[in-house]
């Protein structure tokens, strides 16, 4: 005999802050972009100054698009 109970549709509710978003964000930037890209892909061609400048523009960008989640998080929550 089958004893679960029937699903009942029931809406799920939000449990990632703005901050763990975040954080998920920036661990898979730094787990990709840090790590494996650098010595595979930027080294070789574009050097050591190349790499540095391509780690600062794609931080420059992150912060852009951490600023862009935050005003619309802020938006969509007043």
């Amino acid at each position: 005999m089958d004893t679960r109970k029937p699903h009942t549709s029931k809406p799920l509710d939000r449990y990632l802050s703005v901050i763990d978003v975040w954080a998920m964000a920036f661990g898979c930037m730094v787990g990709w972009g840090v790590f494996a890209m650098p010595g595979t892909t930027f080294l070789p061609v574009a050097g050591q100054l190349g790499t540095m400048l391509s780690m600062l523009i794609g931080m420059i960008i992150m912060l852009i698009i951490a600023s862009i989640l935050r005003l619309s998080l802020k938006l969509v929550t007043s």
